[in-house]
C-alpha cells in the first residue's frame, strides 16, 4: 500500500521515486515543485525558521500538528475529516507558552550552574598547577635522593670491603703474634741446651700473647728484620730452617691464589655455623678450578690494567693520568653542558671574569648566553658540589663549571640581566616597525578615498545581484570582499565576478586601480598581532622590573670585588631601556587608538577582530585583484593576437583571389589573341605553339610569385600545358602529311608530261 502511495505521489511531482524516509529526497522534490513560484520564498522561510528551533522543544510537535492539519484544507477552505482527534491549536500554543516560561527558569538555573562550573574549573586549574609544581618538586627530590643513594651504596660497598680486609689483617696479625711467641720460646730452649754461644738477648720467659686488636683502622704488620741479619750461632741457622714446617698452619682447602688483585664480588658469606646441613657441604669447588682458564679470568677482571713501568717517575705519571674524573651531576645534563663549554671556548676562570665584568668586551654571544641559562646549578647540585669542594681538580669539565658558577653571588639573576641587556635592542627593533605599521595602515584605510570608491562599486554590484532579503543592503562585512571570487560567470567558468569588477574599474573608474598606492603599510600590518605585541611589551617591562630589584640588592651590599661592574653597567642600561619602553608604550597606545577608529569606520568591532585579520582581508583582496588584472591582460593580449592573425590571413586570402582573377583574365586574353582560322593552321602552327608556351611560362612565373606552386591550380596548369602541347604536335603532323600527300599526287602528271 505504501509503495502505491509513493508511486502516486512521485507521479504528481513528475519524478521516478520519492524516498519518504530521506529528508534530502523530500526537500529536493518540494524545491523542484515550488521553484519559480510565489510560494518558494515562503518555503525557504519555513526552512530557515525550522533551523532556529531548539532541538528539545514542544515547538516541533506543534509544527508537526500544523503540517498534518493543513493538507486537509481545500480551495474553498473547508476541512474534511475534521474530527480526527487532533488537539486544539490554541491549547497547544498556550501549552507551548507555559513550557517556555518553565524553560525560562531552567535557563536561569543553567546560567547559575555554568557560573559554578567556571568557578570550579578555575579552582581545578589552580589545583592542577599546584599539583604540577609539587610533582616537579617531588621529581627533583627523587633525583637528589637517587644521587645520594648511589653515593651511599658506593661508600657502603667500599666500607664493607675495608672492614673485611681489616678483619683478615687482624687474623693474620694474631696468628703471626702466636707464631712469633712460640718460635722465640723454642729458640731459647734450643740455645740453652746447645750452650755453644750464649744468647745475648734471650728473654727469661716468652712474652704473653698480645690482646685482640681494637676496632678501628687495621693494625700494620710487624716490621721485617733488617737485611743481612744473622744469628750468633751456626746451629741457629739449621734450627730456623725447620721452624716454618712446624709453625705454619695447613690450609683448609687447596684454593689457587690470583697473581694480581681482582675486582671484588659483592656477596654475603654464610658463617660456618650456618653451613651444616645445607647444600654447600656437598660442594667441592676445587675440582672446578681444573677446568677454568684462570689467566684469562685474571686479565678480564683485574682490578687495574697492568703496564710495564720502568721507573717510579713513570709510575707516578701513569697513576695521575689514569685518575678517574669526579662526576656528580646527571650524565645527560653533564654531556650537554660540556657541548656548551666547547662552543664557548673559554676556561672557567674566563667565564667567571666575563660574568663579573658583565661581559663588557662581548666575549659571550647572546645565543650562548641564552643557552647558559639552561645550565644554572640547582640547589641540590650546589649542595653536592659543595660537599666535594676539596676535589675540584678531579671534577669533570661540566661539574667544575657548575661549581665555579655556583660560587658567584646571584649567578642566575646576574646571567638573566646580561641576556636581557644583550637581546634588548633586537627585541625593541622588532616591535617598533610592527607598531608603526599598524598605526600607518589604520590611517591609510581610514583616509583612502579610492578604497571608499572601490567598496561603493562592490556594494552596487551586490545590491544589483542580490534580490529579496539579501538585497537592498546599506553595507557589508569586510570579509565579504574575499568571497567575490567565488561567484563565477555563467558564460565562461574561468571568469569570476572579481575579473569583471577589475575590468569595469579599469574601463570606467581607472583611478581606483591605484588604491594600492594608498595602502602601502597594509601588507606589513597584516603580519602583526596586537595580542603578541602586548605580551612582548609586558614581558620586557616585567624583566626590567626584576633587573631593577637585582640592582637594588647589589647596591645595598658592600662591594668587596673591584672587578664587579654589575652596578655600573646595569645603572646606565636601565636609563636607556626605560626611555625605549616608554616610547614603545606610547606607540602601542596610538596604534590601538587608530585601529579602533579604522574598525569603527568600516562597521567592525575592534575587540572581536585583530589587526592581522582586519588588514589581512585587504591584503588578500588586493592580491587577488592584482592576479585578476593579470588574467584580464593576458586575455586581452591573446585576443589582440588572434585579431592580428585573422587580419593577416584575410589579407593573404585577398591576394590569392586577386592573383587568381588576374590569371584567369590573362588566360582569356591569350585565348582571344591566339585564335586562328582552320585554313591557316599549317601556316601559323609554329607561331601558335610558341605563343601558347609563352603564356604558360608567364602563368608559371605568376604561380611561383604567389606561392601556389604546390596547389591544385599548378596541377591543372600542367595538365593544360600537356594537352596544348599534344594538340599542337598533332596539328603540325597533320599539316606535314597533307603537304606530302599533295606532292605525291602531282608527280605522275609531271612524269607524263615529260
Amino acid at each position: 500500500m505504501r509503495l502505491k502511495d509513493e508511486k502516486e505521489l512521485a507521479s504528481r511531482f513528475e519524478t521516478v521515486h520519492i524516498d519518504m524516509e530521506s529528508a534530502a529526497s523530500i526537500v529536493e522534490a518540494l524545491e523542484s515543485k515550488l521553484a519559480f513560484t510565489q510560494s518558494y520564498p515562503h518555503f525557504l522561510s519555513i526552512l530557515q525558521h525550522a533551523l532556529l528551533l531548539p532541538l528539545t522543544s514542544t515547538a516541533w510537535q506543534l509544527l508537526d500538528q500544523l503540517s498534518q492539519q493543513l493538507p486537509l484544507e481545500t480551495d474553498d477552505r473547508s476541512i474534511h475529516d475534521y474530527d480526527l482527534g487532533l488537539p486544539n491549536i490554541h491549547t497547544s500554543v498556550h501549552h507551548l507558552e507555559d513550557s517556555e516560561d518553565a524553560n525560562g527558569g531552567t535557563s536561569e538555573r543553567l546560567q547559575y550552574l555554568e557560573k559554578m562550573n567556571s568557578d570550579l574549573s578555575k579552582q581545578l586549574s589552580e589545583i592542577q598547577q599546584q599539583l604540577r609544581e609539587s610533582t616537579f618538586g617531588k621529581e627533583s627530590l627523587c633525583q637528589s635522593l637517587d644521587l645520594v643513594n648511589t653515593v651511599l651504596d658506593r661508600e657502603t660497598t667500599e666500607h664493607m670491603a675495608t672492614m673485611q680486609k681489616h678483619a683478615e689483617l687482624c687474623e693474620v696479625v694474631k696468628q703471626l703474634s702466636i707464631e712469633k711467641s712460640a718460635s722465640l720460646g723454642k729458640l731459647t730452649a734450643l740455645s740453652a741446651e746447645d750452650s755453644v754461644v750464649p744468647s745475648p738477648a734471650a728473654p727469661a720467659a716468652p712474652p704473653p700473647p698480645p690482646p685482640p686488636p681494637p676496632p678501628g683502622p687495621p693494625v700494620p704488620p710487624p716490621p721485617q728484620p733488617p737485611a743481612g741479619a744473622k744469628l750468633s750461632t751456626p746451629s741457629a741457622k739449621s734450627t730456623v730452617s725447620h721452624v716454618p714446617d712446624v709453625l705454619l698452619p695447613s690450609p683448609k682447602r687447596n684454593l689457587p691464589m690470583p697473581t694480581t688483585p681482582l675486582k671484588s664480588f659483592n656477596w654475603s658469606k654464610l658463617p660456618e655455623t650456618c653451613v651444616q646441613g645445607t647444600i654447600w657441604t656437598e660442594m667441592n669447588e676445587e675440582k672446578v678450578y681444573n677446568n677454568l682458564n684462570l689467566a684469562e679470568f685474571e686479565k678480564t677482571f683485574s682490578a687495574y690494567q697492568r703496564h710495564d713501568v720502568s721507573s717510579s717517575e713513570d709510575f707516578r705519571r701513569h697513576t695521575l693520568k689514569k685518575t678517574k674524573e669526579l662526576s656528580i651531576i646527571d650524565g645527560r645534563r653533564s654531556q650537554n653542558c660540556t657541548i656548551l663549554l666547547s662552543k664557548l671556548k673559554m676556561s672557567n676562570a674566563q667565564v667567571v671574569a666575563a660574568i663579573i665584568d658583565m661581559d663588557r668586551d662581548d666575549q659571550i654571544s647572546k645565543d650562548l648566553c641564552e643557552q647558559m641559562l639552561k645550565f644554572v646549578p640547582i640547589p641540590e647540585e650546589t649542595a653536592m658540589l659543595e660537599e666535594h669542594s676539596q676535589a675540584v681538580t678531579s671534577m669533570a669539565r661540566a661539574d667544575g663549571f657548575l661549581f665555579e658558577m655556583s660560587r658567584i653571588v646571584h649567578y642566575e639573576e646576574r646571567l638573566k640581566a646580561l641576556c636581557y641587556k644583550k637581546k634588548f635592542s633586537e627585541r625593541v627593533a622588532d616591535l617598533r616597525p610592527k607598531l608603526d605599521a599598524v598605526r600607518q595602515a589604520s590611517k591609510e584605510v581610514y583616509r583612502s578615498k579610492r578604497l571608499r570608491r572601490l567598496l561603493e562599486i562592490v556594494l552596487a554590484f551586490g545590491n544589483y545581484m542580490n534580490q529579496g532579503q539579501r538585497g537592498n543592503a546599506i553595507g557589508f562585512k569586510l570579509d565579504s570582499l574575499n568571497k567575490i571570487v567565488d561567484t563565477k560567470s555563467s558564460v565562461d567558468k574561468n571568469v569570476t565576478l572579481l575579473h569583471y569588477l577589475v575590468e569595469t574599474i579599469e574601463r570606467t573608474f581607472s583611478d581606483v586601480l591605484h588604491v594600492t598606492d594608498d595602502l602601502q603599510h597594509v601588507k606589513i600590518a597584516a603580519k602583526a598581532s596586537m595580542a603578541d605585541l602586548d605580551k612582548e611589551l609586558c614581558s620586557l617591562q616585567v624583566s626590567l622590573n626584576d633587573i631593577e630589584k637585582e640592582l637594588d640588592f647589589h647596591q645595598s651590599r658592600s662591594q668587596t670585588d673591584t672587578h664587579d661592574k654589575f652596578v655600573l653597567v646595569i645603572s646606565a642600561f636601565l636609563k636607556e631601556a626605560s626611555n625605549s619602553l616608554t616610547d614603545l608604550e606610547e606607540r602601542l597606545s596610538r596604534s590601538k587608538q587608530w585601529f579602533e577608529r579604522a574598525c569603527k569606520k568600516f562597521g567592525e568591532d575592534s575587540k572581536k577582530i585583530q589587526p592581522e585579520e582586519f588588514f589581512g582581508i585587504f591584503d588578500t583582496f588586493l592580491t587577488a585583484a592584482y592576479d585578476a588584472k593579470s588574467d584580464n591582460d593576458k586575455v586581452k593580449l591573446r585576443k589582440v593576437e588572434d585579431e592580428r592573425r585573422t587580419k593577416i590571413e584575410e589579407e593573404h586570402r585577398k591576394k590569392k583571389d586577386e592573383a587568381r582573377q588576374r590569371l584567369q583574365q590573362q588566360k582569356s586574353e591569350e585565348g582571344s589573341k591566339h585564335t586562328t582560322k582552320p585554313g591557316d593552321e599549317c601556316f601559323n602552327g609554329t607561331d601558335a605553339s610558341n605563343l601558347s608556351q609563352q603564356g604558360d611560362f608567364d602563368q608559371l612565373i605568376s604561380v611561383l610569385w604567389n606561392g601556389e606552386v604546390f596547389g591544385a591550380e599548378m596541377i591543372q596548369m600542367t595538365q593544360r600545358r600537356r594537352k596544348k602541347s599534344s594538340t599542337g604536335m598533332a596539328a603540325l603532323k597533320a599539316s606535314c602529311l597533307s603537304l606530302s600527300g599533295n606532292t605525291d599526287r602531282e608527280r605522275p602528271a609531271d612524269n607524263v608530261g615529260v
